[in-house]
């Protein structure tokens, strides 16, 4: 680590300045050592993670001194399975309890996640959920896996996005291409749905986002277990939703 630093800083001496080189090692950098930087070059360091990193507050300060990073807690909402005959378009999002946002807070992003998503210019990062892969996600006749709404951590939708998902054409629901990234980042298209599923009660419902189309190759593609446990984040390239699958 030392030896990167020692490189990176006599580099930086003969060329001009780029965030986006060594991306990650700025960032640590500019938290534990800002004094190696310009005001500028932190501006600059500060402006690129906001881009990519639009759910959390930036790190960085002028002048010499630190800020602490902090995450906004009160303005992070999830998807919630409220009670009663609201269709899953209408369900609204209701504000969490203390001990509800101190458990379902969103992990640390992985150093070798942020720097794929930087390389792919992606932006709008976003914590999805924490996945328990059962059997039924891994049956290949399946072909889907199930995301149910009551465990998403985030709106990672645009409103124009929701629509399209609410909408049914011959009473099944559209579709949404979007690209999914398996553990070693290789991509497949696939196709995002949200799926009601009936109760016995008729008053309720269970709403479920599947990633169906290709989801059996992606399985075939790695080696993943019954119970195994994904973390599961969203971006955008060029406004494009893409998932990343991260065990």
């Amino acid at each position: 680590m030392l030896q990167d630093i020692d490189a990176m800083m006599e580099k930086k001496k003969s060329i001009p300045f780029d965030p986006k080189v060594n991306f990650s090692l700025n960032i640590i950098l500019a938290q534990v050592a800002p004094h190696f930087y310009t005001d500028e070059e932190l501006s600059q360091i500060e402006e690129l993670y906001q881009s990519v990193f639009q759910e959390t507050k930036s790190p960085f300060i002028s002048q010499n001194t630190m800020k602490k990073e902090k995450m906004d807690n009160n303005k992070k909402r999830h998807r919630s399975s409220d009670e009663g005959s609201m269709s899953c378009g209408e369900r609204r999002v209701k504000p969490k309890t203390i001990k509800e946002k101190e458990s379902s807070q969103s992990p640390k992003l992985p150093i070798h996640i942020m720097e794929k998503i930087t390389k792919l210019n992606g932006t709008n990062v976003r914590y999805v959920m924490c996945k328990k892969l059962f059997k039924t996600d891994l049956n290949v006749n399946n072909n889907r896996l199930s995301m149910p709404l009551k465990k998403i951590k985030c709106d990672f939708l645009t409103e124009i996005e929701n629509n399209i998902l609410d909408t049914k054409k011959e009473d099944k629901p559209l579709g949404l291409e979007v690209i999914v990234l398996d553990p070693s980042f290789r991509e497949f298209t696939m196709s995002l749905k949200l799926w009601k599923m009936p109760k016995k009660s008729k008053m309720h419902s269970t709403c479920v986002y599947n990633l169906i189309k290709n989801w059996r190759f992606l399985v075939s593609q790695n080696n993943f277990k019954e119970d195994q446990e994904l973390n599961i984040w969203s971006f955008r390239v060029n406004g494009k939703l893409h998932f990343l699958l991260d065990d």
